[in-house]
């Protein structure tokens, strides 16, 4: 998700967006679907904010 995306949803649905907490993990859109180097970003980004290593499956 990327700010503009964030914003649309508070436009759209702002009584669910209030209760919903969301992350802008700031990937550009340069990847291709199930890129490795993608993968390995995202894993990374959510990982930091669950506070878990998800990269080396701990």
């Amino acid at each position: 998700m990327e700010d503009h995306h964030r914003k649309f949803l508070n436009t759209r649905f702002p009584e669910l967006f209030r209760r919903k907490k969301t992350y802008v993990l700031r990937i550009p859109d340069n990847y291709s679907y199930m890129q490795p180097e993608l993968i390995e970003i995202l894993l990374k980004r959510t990982g930091e904010i669950l506070g878990k290593n998800l990269a080396n499956g701990a």
